[in-house]
């Protein structure tokens, strides 16, 4: 996705480029994009130029919607419910809550930054940049 938003404006971008210059397999770059083209993030533009573009402008495709589509779990420090509650110590509990305000903050975050946000600084590295700001 990020590929593509970088490439976002342009000609199509084929999978044979895309796997070459990401050091990907390009089997199993089809099985992503076959799975993000059913969510409507890409399409493909057939012919001699075709390959796959973006369906959105890159300021409008959030980093936790990508990885959700993808099936990554953004709440990865979420501790699951026990089946059965019991009386607990406080720690344990002050624990659990904290992961879950953590985890929580987590999403927002990835929510908040775009795919246009992680291009534009990784093209303006060491220059005066404004750094992408992560607020837990």
């Amino acid at each position: 996705m990020l590929y593509l938003a970088d490439h976002y404006g342009e000609s199509a971008v084929s999978i044979k480029q895309i796997a070459e210059e990401e050091r990907i397999s390009a089997a199993y770059l089809e099985q992503i994009l076959s799975r993000i083209k059913r969510e409507g993030w890409v399409k493909s533009v057939r012919g001699p130029r075709g390959g796959y573009v973006l369906t959105a402008k890159p300021s409008l495709i959030s980093v936790g919607k990508v990885l959700t589509t993808l099936g990554e779990d953004a709440q990865a420090g979420r501790m699951a419910e026990p089946a059965v509650r019991r009386k607990r110590p406080a720690a344990h509990e002050a624990s659990e809550l904290f992961l879950h305000k953590l985890s929580d903050a987590f999403s927002k975050a990835l929510d908040r930054v775009s795919l246009e946000d992680l291009i534009l600084s990784a093209r303006n590295k060491g220059l005066a940049a404004s750094p992408i700001h992560f607020n837990i």
